[in-house]
């Protein structure tokens, strides 16, 4: 099988990939929503698992068309339009959760004065930007814009979230390390939260990093590479939106139980007599209610 050209295989690698983000954002959208008027930081992922379910219902299926099919510059430019839209999305919101998380770490007392308006202008910055930036991608596809500066507004859409996390989690750092030792319970909780978030980011920076420093070689006519490692660095950029699937179980209990609950749910199903007179299951949503 030729691996440098597109194929049945590339097709169904991504066609899985899509499958498994679709499935598994919206476990974790709907066990967020359940905790998300308990705890308003699950807004922003709530949120962030938004963009990366909307990775698995439409950038990957429409980079598979493109590629299975011949060329057709609308469809490469809707394709490319909604793979920015929902790869920029993903990554300015965990920027924003990373501004958030410093923020509860390092000033603590002004965090609890946060508002819900205040986190619904933190979820709309994000998707905000990452519209600008595809209409100006539309814009200049179409040569309405022709600045010679595009390229570098490209570089700089790209660096300015990853400048952000690292700033954002320096300060954490330096938090934590002059106040070691005087931590109460809810300050543990918070830089447990910044942990596991902290561990999202890293894992989505090295997915999502390798494809986007080809693109931008490319973008400045300085790389040629095989078509399997182009394959290869986009099937690591998709799985960026399924690195938090993986993650907050290991690390969130909520996950843990809610899946030990549907599994046993699903056992409980299976067993359950057939016949009219037999008791009926205890319904999903008491089985799976959450501990604050």
């Amino acid at each position: 099988m030729d691996f440098n050209s597109w194929n049945i295989f590339w097709s169904s690698a991504f066609g899985l990939l899509a499958v498994l983000i679709i499935l598994g954002n919206f476990f974790t959208i709907w066990v967020f929503h359940r905790q998300g008027s308990r705890k308003r930081s699950y807004f922003l992922l709530i949120s962030l698992a938004v963009a990366d379910l909307m990775v698995g219902l439409f950038a990957i299926p429409l980079f598979i068309k493109n590629n299975s099919t011949e060329y057709s510059h609308f469809w490469w430019l809707v394709s490319t339009s909604f793979d920015a839209f929902t790869g920029l999305t993903s990554i300015y919101t965990l920027a924003v959760i990373s501004l958030e998380r410093m923020f509860a770490i390092v000033c603590p007392l002004r965090h609890r004065t946060l508002t819900s308006r205040n986190y619904i202008y933190a979820i709309a910055i994000p998707w905000m930007v990452a519209a600008v930036f595809v209409t100006v991608l539309i814009l200049y596809s179409y040569e309405i814009i022709k600045h010679p500066s595009y390229r570098f507004l490209l570089l700089l859409f790209q660096t300015t979230p990853l400048l952000t996390m690292c700033v954002a989690y320096f300060s954490i750092w330096i938090k934590r390390k002059s106040t070691k030792g005087i931590r109460n319970h809810r300050a543990a909780r918070e830089s447990k939260l910044a942990n596991t978030l902290f561990l999202v980011t890293g894992a989505s920076l090295l997915t999502w990093t390798p494809f986007q420093v080809f693109n931008n070689l490319f973008s400045f006519d300085r790389l040629r590479i095989s078509l399997t490692l182009l394959y290869l660095s986009r099937i690591l950029q998709f799985s960026n939106s399924l690195v938090n699937v993986v993650i907050y179980p290991l690390r969130i209990p909520q996950f843990k139980t809610t899946f030990k609950n549907i599994i046993h749910y699903c056992g409980a199903v299976s067993q359950r007599p057939t016949t009219a007179r037999s008791q009926p299951a205890v319904p999903l949503n008491r089985i799976t209610q959450l501990r604050c």
